[in-house]
């Protein structure tokens, strides 16, 4: 890359405006130091004006990407404010909001603007930047500076939609390649979430370079990244014991979103339980996950009920904190499981709610509901969760989280619980791949999406071990 991006700053016409943007940065906004962590991402940025540049840059979350990014927007304008420039993101509001952002540090820079509206700059030059989204329309605004698609995937559902990973790429040819101009460049900045993102896709079909900023320095790295193998991209505010926990937390989602290499289904989420020996007396509430079967046949899906006790976080004197996923305990105490319909199941249902009174939250779509309304007019307190277009290995990436980090514990005593060794087995060897069993995985799953999403609608609190 060293001897591309310098024939990239041989051609550049002059500037009056000689401040780089490391310098920029930190001038604009004193609260910023220059984020010499990003240093191949912002050379990048530095070059990308008549640099012809088709590159992708992979980074870990919020690790000021975004922030870097919208500066480069003002240090342009100031720099070259007769060129048109534009920014997608993975939707409008996002990108209305990034463009506010972008817009307080233009006037802080004395960046001139003769129009602005929250979707489009125009400069006294007849330069200007366009503020829009992945798959929205750009049509008449020509790009002759330079494009940046920052993040255009929202979260691992749209990620894991074959669909929107298509429209992503029909947007790309039919709207943003028709508009760029020759010796624009296009950027995208993006974590990863999948191996056949536009990232991917823009890398592996279209001849675009990869530059890769992992979260934990590699043996391969790019030019300018002169880490050692093992060294945190940004100790100061991200070290590396931050991020050897998160790799511990999911390695799975460490390796697409923080190392920027998308690893496709097929491995074991969940890794070796931990144990309890003592439940708590007091302090706890309690929360079921439900699953559901419809046939009984030799090797039919299992109706699975589980019950968990949730000690939920301690906020802070200031009141602050104690919201994290992370910060719950989440202590797995019963597992019923009957190959059985929901009907015959209703029964185990009945018996476990008038031992410990509490809501069981079940992920339901379609006709499944019928058997919940079956069940509430049992009295049973039965609450169906909309997947929300979730698969299952989609929805267990909390669960899974939770469970590598120790917040969710089983009985250690599998003797007084002959339930254990079953359990556990399936959700350590769940994959999301036509796993032939996985409904204590999405009983689990359910439950514990419930603790931590509905902490102020959890049955009866505890104390003592008895129950009013």
């Amino acid at each position: 890359m060293e001897t591309r991006l310098a024939l990239i700053r041989a051609d550049k016409p002059p500037s009056q405006f000689t401040e780089s943007l490391l310098e920029f940065i930190p001038r604009v906004t004193p609260r910023w130091e220059a984020p010499l962590h990003l240093l191949a991402y912002i050379t990048l940025l530095e070059c990308a004006v008549h640099g012809n540049l088709r590159i992708v840059v992979a980074a870990p979350p919020q690790h000021g990407k975004t922030e870097s990014t919208i500066h480069a927007f003002a240090w342009w304008m100031k720099k070259h404010p007769e060129l048109r420039y534009a920014y997608a993101t993975y939707n409008q509001d996002r990108s209305y909001r990034v463009g506010r952002r972008a817009r307080e540090l233009a006037e802080r820079a004395d960046v001139r603007l003769s129009a602005a509206t929250m979707g489009l700059w125009v400069t006294p030059e007849d330069g200007q930047v366009l503020w829009t989204s992945v798959g929205g329309g750009m049509t008449g605004e020509p790009i002759d500076g330079v494009m940046v698609i920052d993040d255009p995937l929202k979260d691992r559902k749209e990620a894991e939609s074959p669909t929107i990973r298509q429209n992503h790429k029909d947007w790309y040819h039919g709207t943003v390649d028709s508009r760029v101009h020759p010796g624009a460049s296009v950027i995208v900045m993006a974590t990863r979430w999948h191996s056949d993102d536009l990232s991917g896709y823009l890398v592996r079909e279209q001849g675009f370079t990869y530059v890769n900023l992992q979260a934990i320095a590699g043996e391969v790295r790019p030019e300018l990244d002169n880490r050692q193998p093992g060294e945190a991209l940004w100790p100061q505010k991200r070290p590396l014991d931050f991020l050897v926990a998160k790799r511990a937390a999911n390695l799975w989602n460490f390796a697409s979103l923080y190392q920027g290499e998308p690893r496709p289904r097929g491995g074991a989420l969940f890794k070796d339980p931990t144990y309890y020996t003592e439940l708590p007396e007091r302090g706890f509430r309690v929360v079921y996950g439900l699953d559901l079967s419809y046939t009984e046949k030799t090797h039919a899906d299992y109706s699975v009920l589980v019950e968990l006790w949730v000690i939920p976080p301690i906020p802070k004197r200031d009141g602050t904190g104690g919201n994290e996923p992370k910060d719950y305990l989440i202590y797995v105490v019963d597992v019923q499981r009957k190959q059985v319909e929901a009907p015959a199941f209703t029964l185990t249902l009945k018996a476990s709610y008038t031992t410990r009174r509490a809501k069981m939250y079940w992920y339901a779509s379609g006709t499944e509901k019928g058997s919940a309304q079956f069940i509430k007019q049992k009295g049973v307190p039965v609450v169906v969760v909309d997947p929300g277009g979730r698969d299952k290995f989609t929805r267990s990436q909390q669960s899974a989280e939770l469970w590598n980090l120790g917040r969710i514990l089983v009985p250690a005593d599998s003797e007084a619980n002959p339930w254990v060794d079953v359990f556990v087995d399936e959700i350590t060897n769940f994959t999301g791949v036509r796993d032939p069993e996985d409904d204590q995985v999405d009983a689990l799953v359910s439950g514990v999406d419930a603790a931590v999403k509905y902490t102020d609608d959890l049955g009866i609190l505890g104390s003592g071990g008895r129950y009013s």
